[in-house]
């Protein structure tokens, strides 16, 4: 043994041995970097800060446009009890209606796809995650709404109720200044520049 270390005291190639009073620290282990498939483009990057204001907010719409017509288009039915308003016998009138309430379907339909697509909440009193500009989104900044006001005129034209077609001003009236006036506000404080520039290159409506 002497041979190979020279002697005891100048032997280097022993382990040193850990005293019973030294305390074990544990290596500091290395995280692992996220891999490309990890990181989809809503991953916020690694250590960002999260702007939990930012997120809480949203447009404050406490009456979604649904309720809005639906009990618009009750009181023109009601209304129409008391106060008959009825539409002359016209088989384009219902023809013309039962167009609407294809169209308005189809529209609805389409619009739900991209909010399933881009996995935004279809309620207005929730946060957005992304812009949508695909789809219907491409020529109206509000297609569920213009299928809703389609929806809303079919049925006065099948109808033949005139108190249910006058019913949809009101209707238009409270959802473009008190739904869609909180909602272009709430979006211009979540994208900025991107959804004005979205805003100057789609019309509201159509």
């Amino acid at each position: 043994m002497s041979s190979r270390c020279g002697g005891w005291a100048t032997c280097t190639n022993w382990p040193r041995r850990r005293a019973a009073h030294e305390p074990h620290t544990p290596s500091p282990r290395r995280s692992r970097p996220m891999s490309e498939s990890q990181v989809g483009p809503d991953t916020p990057p690694p250590n960002a800060p999260r702007n939990r204001a930012a997120e809480a907010d949203h447009a404050h719409v406490h009456v979604p446009p649904p309720v809005v017509h639906g009990l618009s288009i009750l009181l023109g039915m009601g209304a129409a009890g008391l106060l008959p308003l009825r539409l002359p016998p016209s088989g384009w009138l219902t023809a013309t209606g039962a167009l609407l309430l294809a169209v308005a379907g189809i529209l609805a339909g389409w619009g739900f796809r991209e909010f399933q697509r881009s996995r935004n909440p279809v309620p207005p009193n929730r946060p957005v995650r992304a812009l949508m500009t695909r789809g219907p989104f491409r020529f109206s900044r509000n297609p569920l709404y213009l299928a809703l006001a389609l929806l809303h005129g079919g049925m006065g034209l099948v109808l033949a109720n005139g108190w249910v077609l006058l019913s949809l001003i009101p209707a238009l009236l409270i959802v473009r200044y008190y739904v869609i006036a909180r909602e272009e506000a709430y979006l211009r404080r979540r994208f900025g520049v991107t959804y004005v520039a979205y805003a100057a290159r789609v019309r509201r409506w159509l």
